[in-house]
């Protein structure tokens, strides 16, 4: 997407972070087609992993069961707001944050995946999380 809500390469404490700017801003109606739009920009480049260094590559580098996890909220209308490193809660780690709440049911997620409901309004309400080699890669609200 163009204009005033697109994504905006930023330089991250711990590495690089993409964030989709006006997310909030959107009607559910235009934050649900701009996460249809994702997800088809990320499954147009599946097989292009390493071809690019923008916010759809940082998305196909999360392990296969999460980024399922993440097209599946895409196509329900879970507009992703940002995506990137930071250092935190592993050195490798990708945090990948989203509009809304995920509204999964823990025995419908891939084997190897999580989900924390913390519900604290300092931090953050709930994530969805894999360890792949020693580092924990999560999915935010």
């Amino acid at each position: 997407m163009s204009g005033k809500n697109s994504w905006k390469r930023a330089k991250g404490t711990g590495g690089m972070q993409y964030d989709y700017s006006g997310a909030l801003a959107l009607s559910a109606g235009d934050a649900a087609a701009a996460a249809g739009d994702m997800a088809q920009q990320i499954r147009d480049r599946v097989s292009q992993v390493a071809s690019a260094d923008d916010w759809v590559a940082m998305v196909l580098r999360l392990p296969d069961a999460l980024r399922h996890v993440l097209l599946d909220q895409l196509d329900r209308g879970n507009l992703l707001t940002g995506i990137g490193q930071s250092g935190w809660p592993a050195p490798e780690s990708i945090v990948a944050n989203f509009r809304d709440r995920f509204g999964v049911e823990v025995q419908k997620l891939p084997p190897g995946v999580t989900l924390q409901v913390i519900n604290d309004p300092h931090q953050w309400r709930e994530n969805i999380s894999q360890i792949v080699d020693g580092q924990e890669h999560m999915l935010m609200t």
